[in-house]
């Protein structure tokens, strides 16, 4: 028996709809592991969030499915996720349900482009990266376990928290690499001649920039050397140190 290859199809111009798009960017593969009415309860769902969704705005569902409101009765807990299309997302969820022990049983995660109108409302929805469309990322995953509703309530949130750190990481990404390089020019041209020692920082530097690193966060610290702290200066965080995260990086172990 020879094995289905993966396809990926791509929408025609005519061919605008919620479904066709969510489908194409899925192969066969995933999709054969997929009940077929569930599925397309699936990307109803998504369909009926991405119409009340803002541009910027993440929406995230932890659930127990009822047929009532996601049109099947599943036994094990199931997220929809849906955001603008950002670096990081699907390995930080990964990361997250990993750190939690919680083992997905299935997941799918496509992406479609969307074009709205003045008011931010979705007119039109394709498969291809066409001119006027911005990308919006499409996250369902089912664990293997029955979640209760505070686990539900806790998951969200760190979710949420999740998508926040790849919101600020997205953001402020070359403003941390400006200040990589700036960092380097201050060492350079704080001698005429480097020694050994800060040739290596600058080199250093240097190859940080060069995107050899994920650059996820960035900010000043105070040195006391009387008390061997470092106190980081929140005003200059960028990313994961930024001041508009909810709860600091890293915690005093860390410092």
């Amino acid at each position: 028996m020879v094995p289905k290859k993966s396809v990926v199809k791509k929408q025609s111009k005519s061919d605008y709809s919620f479904k066709n798009a969510f489908m194409a960017n899925i192969s066969n593969e995933i999709r054969d592991q997929f009940d077929a009415e569930v599925l397309s309860h699936i990307i109803a769902r998504h369909e009926k969030l991405s119409l009340t969704r803002k541009p910027a705005q993440t929406t995230i569902e932890v659930f127990n499915p009822t047929k009532s409101i996601h049109g099947w009765n599943g036994g094990h807990t199931a997220l929809n996720i849906i955001s603008d299309d950002k670096a990081f997302i699907i390995d930080s969820v990964i990361a997250l349900l990993t750190a939690k022990s919680y083992l997905v049983e299935h997941i799918v995660h496509p992406l479609v482009f969307v074009q709205r109108d003045k008011n931010g409302r979705m007119m039109e929805v394709t498969s291809n990266r066409d001119a006027g469309f911005s990308g919006q990322s499409h996250i369902f995953v089912q664990l293997n376990r029955h979640l209760t509703e505070s686990e539900i309530v806790m998951l969200h949130n760190e979710l949420a928290e999740v998508y926040q750190d790849v919101h600020l990481s997205n953001r402020d990404w070359l403003e941390i690499k400006k200040q990589v390089k700036n960092r380097t020019e201050t060492i350079t041209n704080a001698y005429k001649n480097l020694s050994a020692v800060q040739s290596d920082y600058v080199d250093f530097l240097n190859y940080i920039h060069d995107d050899n690193f994920t650059l996820l966060g960035y900010c000043d610290f105070e040195l006391s050397a009387k008390k061997s702290t470092l106190t980081p200066i929140k005003e200059t965080g960028l990313g994961l140190f930024s001041p508009e995260r909810d709860t600091d990086f890293l915690d005093k172990i860390d410092k």
